[in-house]
């Protein structure tokens, strides 16, 4: 696995007076719950003006913060609930300034998963020498990238400033 980062330690004194500061890890806790209980609500009531859903949220966030972390994996829909391509959807977040990631970084298995890929397709694609976007399948039947947009909230997260979904134009 190679050489463990022994130089890290140092960083420990600082990242547990940092924790401290922000009140402890059930600060904290509550913090970033609050914060994914508030944009679970807000990105479930987003509509196009047809009432269609403006936005697929994967995961278990309605079962609350035992059943799902703070990231959010989600695909962001056309009126016609056909899925705007990540790209688009990472340029639009960062022409207003805000960070996302494309592509099932955070979590691949979960995220292919939601998405309906196969392990197997997965394989195909990675015994191609695919060159584009990491762990993203190109469907033959369907003809356009796969794939979803992640957020997530953290200690220095805001209803502001740390939730993209929310604040994408549309």
């Amino acid at each position: 696995d190679g050489t463990l980062p022994f130089l890290s330690i140092a960083s420990l004194k600082h990242g547990f007076a940092q924790l401290e500061a922000l009140g402890g890890m059930q600060a904290v806790s509550s913090h970033v719950e609050s914060l994914r209980s508030w944009t679970y609500q807000q990105l479930t009531a987003l509509r196009h003006s047809n009432g269609a859903p403006l936005v697929q949220l994967f995961g278990r966030h309605a079962d609350g913060h035992a059943h799902q972390s703070c990231i959010f994996q989600f695909q962001v829909l056309c009126p016609r609930r056909t899925c705007v391509p990540p790209g688009v959807v990472e340029g639009a977040a960062a022409a207003a300034g805000l960070q996302l990631r494309t592509g099932c970084n955070c979590n691949p298995g979960v995220c292919l998963q939601n998405l309906g890929i196969t392990p197997q397709e997965e394989r195909d694609r990675a015994a191609t020498k695919h060159r584009g976007q990491l762990l993203t399948v190109m469907r033959p039947v369907k003809g356009s990238p796969t794939s979803a947009a992640e957020t997530a909230a953290s200690d220095g997260s805001t209803n502001n400033t740390g939730l993209v979904p929310v604040q994408l134009p549309t």
